[in-house]
C-alpha cells in the first residue's frame, strides 16, 4: 500500500495514562478491519493521536469529545502500545489537544475499508438519513455490492459518504470504467417514485432520473404512488411513465418534437404521433429540418440549398441542417421535388 506524504503537526512529551469516558454506543460504529483506514481511494485519514488509551471504548470517548465533530470520520485503536488514531476528513483537523499528536493525509469522504498494520482496529461512523439521494454501496452490506442504492432512512452509510441527486451521476462519480458504470446502472435496486411537488402537473417521477423534493416520501411502484397523492389526476398520473410518443413543444420556443417518455410533460389537449418525423412534418413544416435534428439524424433527404448543387444531402449526423429546408423519405423523392429540370443528375450525384 503506497501512503501520501505526512506532515506531523504537533507532537507531545508526556501522555496521561488513560482517557476515561462512556462506554461506545454501538448503532453507530462498526468495525471496518485491521490496519490503516482508508477512504474508496485507499488514502489514509488524517488523525489527532493520543497515547496512553486503554482501549477502544476509551479510544471512541476520547475522539467523541474532540471539536470539528461532523468532520470525525472514525477511529483507530492499537492494542500493542495503546494509541488511539481519530480520523478526520482532509483539512478539517481541529486544534491539537495538549499532549496529542496530529498528522495530515488526504483521505476523505467515508471509510470505507483498512489495511496495513495487524494490531491497528479500523473503525468507521455510520449515519442515516433520509435524503432521497444515492449512495454508492462499496461494502454491500446494505444491499447489493458496487450498486448505488436510495438514501431512503433504511440504511446506515459511513459517515461522510458523498451523496448524487441521480443514479447515473452516482455511478459515473466512482467508476473509471465504462463496464463498471454499465454494470452498477443494470443492477442498481429499482428506480422508486415520488410525488412531483416541484411541479404544477401532478404526477409522480421516477427517482433514478430526477431530484426528489425534500421530505417527499417514496413509494415501490407507480400506481402507489399516484393513489396515495394525487387521487383526482390518476389518468395522468399513471400515464406520467410516458407513452413513447411524440409531442409538439408548444410550452416552448424551440419548434420541435418531445418524447413522452415520463421525463418530459405534455401540453394539455397536444396531439401525439407514432414517430418524431411525422410530428415534425405535421406541426413544423418550416422548421422539420432543425426539429428531426432534435431527436438525432433522421437518415432523410434535403436539397442542398446552401451550395447550389443540384444535389440532395442525406441528415446522418455528419453535417449540420440549413434551417427550413424539408425532409424526403428518399432520395428520387426529394430529387424529383426540388431538382426536376435536373433529375438524372441529382440521382447521381449522391453526396453520403
Amino acid at each position: 500500500m503506497k501512503l501520501s506524504s505526512f506532515l506531523i503537526v504537533a507532537a507531545s512529551v508526556a501522555y496521561p495514562s488513560s482517557v476515561h469516558g462512556q462506554q461506545a454506543a454501538s448503532p453507530n460504529l462498526e468495525f471496518v478491519g485491521n490496519g490503516f483506514c482508508l477512504d474508496s481511494h485507499y488514502n489514509p485519514f488524517s488523525y489527532i493521536e493520543q497515547r496512553g488509551i486503554s482501549n477502544v471504548n476509551n479510544c471512541n470517548a476520547f475522539c467523541s469529545q474532540l471539536e470539528n465533530h461532523d468532520n470525525l470520520r472514525g477511529f483507530a485503536y492499537s492494542e500493542s502500545n495503546g494509541r488511539c488514531y481519530c480520523h478526520y476528513e482532509e483539512g478539517q483537523l481541529p486544534d491539537t489537544p495538549a499532549g496529542a499528536g496530529a498528522v495530515l493525509f488526504s483521505g476523505s469522504g467515508g471509510i470505507i475499508l483498512s489495511q496495513g498494520y495487524s494490531d491497528r482496529h479500523c473503525y468507521r461512523y455510520l449515519e442515516s438519513s433520509n435524503s432521497n439521494t444515492f449512495f454508492y454501496n462499496w461494502s454491500g452490506k446494505e444491499g447489493p455490492l458496487y450498486v448505488c442504492l436510495v438514501d431512503d432512512g433504511t440504511h446506515t452509510v459511513p459517515k461522510g459518504e458523498p451523496r448524487y441527486n441521480t443514479i447515473e451521476k452516482c455511478c459515473d462519480s466512482w467508476l473509471d470504467y465504462e463496464w463498471d458504470y454499465d454494470y452498477c446502472i443494470n443492477n442498481s435496486p429499482p428506480n422508486k417514485y415520488f410525488p412531483n411537488w416541484d411541479g404544477h402537473d401532478a404526477v409522480c417521477l421516477v427517482v433514478g432520473n430526477n431530484i426528489v423534493p425534500e421530505g417527499a416520501p417514496l413509494y415501490d411502484d407507480l400506481a402507489s404512488c399516484c393513489d396515495s397523492e394525487y387521487q383526482w389526476n390518476l389518468a395522468l398520473c399513471n400515464d406520467s411513465e410516458g407513452t413513447n410518443k411524440y409531442f409538439p413543444n408548444w410550452d416552448g420556443y424551440d419548434f420541435i418534437c418531445l418524447k413522452d417518455d415520463g421525463n418530459n410533460i405534455v401540453p394539455e389537449g397536444a396531439p401525439l404521433y407514432d414517430d418524431l418525423a411525422s410530428c415534425c412534418d405535421t406541426e413544423y413544416p418550416w422548421n422539420s429540418a432543425l426539429c428531426n435534428v432534435a431527436g438525432g439524424p433522421s437518415n432523410r433527404y434535403y436539397p442542398d440549398w446552401e451550395n447550389g448543387e443540384n444535389t440532395c444531402l442525406v441528415d446522418n449526423g455528419r453535417r449540420e441542417l440549413p434551417f427550413g429546408v424539408p425532409l424526403y423519405d428518399d432520395l428520387s423523392s426529394c430529387c424529383e421535388d426540388q431538382y426536376r429540370w435536373a433529375i438524372d443528375e441529382c440521382n447521381n450525384s449522391f453526396i453520403p
